[in-house]
């Protein structure tokens, strides 16, 4: 339909968007048109709250009837615009999530993800490690080993049997010997003292009493032990003698 559209003023306060007219046929109820109409339409955006008023609108058209112009007029309307409350839904949804979490049982917390997920990186990290683990726990065992066998290869670790076999009937001499050669590379025991002369005198002369003899040398066991003990020679510092009396001496 050839009408004009409407012409609007500027409102303050107020964006005016036009919206695409609908047109549409108008029938006499069995199907034949009788004529068309046509809805123009505005929308206003509301920038501020107040008092507003819309203004009047006219509307020149041709009546094909009457064969004359006409002017159709809408008045002005007035209106109150407030701003919007806040929004309050209908129901919570907060609490709807809630009761949802309550309803349903297996519901996991976060607390157990991150329990599952170390227990899954511990799995992985022994299955993974178990290869270092086995050799770092065979090389330990043969490090213990070998001290195990240089220990009791060791000259103290004979001298910690003599006590024990000094106590047995008949006294056994065994730890000694093995000390003696051990400590000092010597196998005669009577070249460490003359207690220990005394007892073998006691124990395989022609009279055995070896009893006495036998407490005196439990008695001398520590001065025995330290006396086999070698010493570290003492270090040189260096210097010429003061007083030399040999030719290598002098400078």
């Amino acid at each position: 339909m050839s009408l004009p559209p409407p012409q609007t003023a500027a409102v303050a306060g107020l964006e005016a968007y036009p919206v695409a007219p609908r047109i549409s046929n108008l029938d006499d109820g069995r199907g034949h048109i009788s004529g068309g109409q046509r809805i123009d339409r505005l929308s206003y955006r509301i920038q501020r709250p107040g008092h507003y008023q819309l203004p009047a609108l006219r509307i020149k058209w041709w009546n094909s009837q009457a064969h004359r112009a006409q002017v159709s007029e809408l008045p002005a309307l007035s209106f109150e615009a407030t701003a919007a409350s806040r929004y309050q839904p209908v129901f919570s949804i907060r609490d709807d999530l809630q009761a949802l979490g309550r309803q349903n049982p297996w519901r996991i917390s976060q607390y157990l993800v991150g329990l599952a997920l170390l227990l899954a990186l511990g799995v992985v990290a022994l299955y993974l490690g178990r290869p270092w683990w086995q050799r770092g726990q065979q090389a330990w065992q043969h490090w213990r080993a070998a001290r195990q066998v240089a220990w009791e290869r060791s000259a103290a670790w004979a001298w910690e049997q003599v006590p024990g076999q000094l106590k047995q009937q008949p006294p056994q001499l065994g730890a000694l010997y093995l000390w003696c050669r051990r400590n000092s590379g010597r196998l005669d025991l009577a070249s460490l003292g003359p207690r220990l002369r005394a007892l073998l005198q006691a124990r395989y002369g022609p009279a055995p009493h070896a009893g006495a003899a036998l407490e005196q040398l439990r008695q001398a066991l520590p001065a025995l032990h330290a006396e086999g003990t070698p010493q570290a020679p003492p270090q040189g510092h260096g210097l010429r003698p003061l007083n030399p009396r040999h030719e290598k001496d002098f400078p």
